[in-house]
């Protein structure tokens, strides 16, 4: 192949696409591995996928992957993800989606990693954690909504919903 090849410390987002070649991919539809692939990606979507020897990566940017694996992007879907400079362990570790709790900050950083101002995994916010109170008269949870009567959710799931609707 006369590619030229590209270091693995690419920078976070690039235009076009870029092959992935010579990689061992494990698709975990099932307990396989396909080894020496190559995955043609752009814009976050896996184009195509295909043994290196059958896909034509001319006029490509190119990344040897030899002797390192493909997987798809792991979920955390119970995590609190508070603070922005936790992007690159969640990253380093192949999570690609986290689901946190829905403050206001947990919304700003969600729409700021949207527009790709941070690398960021894909954020998912729910509602803000929801919790008694303690005895010492607030939530035990921090930045919680207290709720101590089953009465009160049907009017904490609308307000709920209805700033929702609004972001």
């Amino acid at each position: 192949m006369n590619a030229e090849f590209l270091p693995l410390d690419l920078p976070a987002r690039r235009a076009g696409p870029i092959a992935l070649v010579h990689a061992t991919v494990v698709p975990m539809d099932r307990e396989r591995r396909l080894l020496d692939h190559t995955v043609i990606v752009e814009n976050g979507l896996i184009l195509k996928l295909a043994p290196s020897s059958e896909l034509d990566t001319s006029g490509i940017p190119v990344v040897d992957c030899t002797g390192q694996y493909i997987i798809p992007g792991l979920a955390d879907m119970y995590t609190h993800y508070w603070d922005p400079a936790d992007s690159p362990l969640y990253l380093a570790h192949g999570i690609t989606l986290v689901r946190t709790v829905g403050t206001p900050f947990q919304l700003a950083m969600e729409r700021i990693a949207e527009r790709g101002d941070f690398p960021s995994p894909r954020m998912v916010t729910i509602s803000p954690p929801i919790d008694g109170v303690g005895a010492n008269g607030r939530t035990d949870m921090p930045r919680g909504v207290a709720m101590t009567r089953p009465e009160q959710a049907a009017a904490l799931v609308e307000r709920f919903a209805t700033r929702a609707s609004r972001s």
